[in-house]
């Protein structure tokens, strides 16, 4: 397991933040052990440009964040390596076999999110990536959807 610092999307002072995750970095070492993730392209920019040792994660997601210049940028491949992100980290409702293929040929790391059921993690572990989950050493209780509408 690795340590995933999330973002999230509203955070106000994006280029502060950046700063304070490169100094956490530093100070622990997290180089090898954590990575950063975010919706907001916006945000992992500001990070990577700070420091572009820490490793960082774009998520996508299935719905509109409602900002309308991050949904037109989720969506591009290239935003990936303009970024200068290693993995991506799709919502499993969009992560099918030719979603995953196309961002493997292109050399990025795929991490699931959220895989709660045994046969999402073996469907997903089949196809060589890696998942979060609610549930890591069992099934969940549950099931996927009914844990995304809480």
């Amino acid at each position: 397991m690795n340590l995933e610092i999330e973002i999230k999307p509203e955070v106000n002072k994006k280029y502060t933040i950046s700063k304070k995750i490169d100094k956490f970095f530093e100070k622990y070492n997290l180089y090898d052990k954590a990575f950063v993730s975010s919706f907001d392209p916006r945000i992992l920019y500001y990070i990577r440009s700070e420091n572009p040792e820490v490793v960082t994660a774009l998520s996508v997601h299935t719905k509109a964040t409602g900002n309308k210049l991050v949904d037109f940028l989720l969506f591009r491949i290239w935003l990936a390596d303009f970024l200068g992100v290693g993995i991506i980290e799709p919502n499993r409702k969009i992560a099918d076999k030719r979603f995953i293929q196309m961002w493997q040929e292109k050399g990025k790391v795929l991490n699931i999110w959220t895989v709660n059921t045994k046969e999402e993690k073996r469907f997903f572990k089949g196809l060589g990536v890696s998942i979060t989950t609610n549930c890591p050493r069992r099934e969940c209780k549950i099931q996927s959807d009914e844990m995304e509408s809480l």
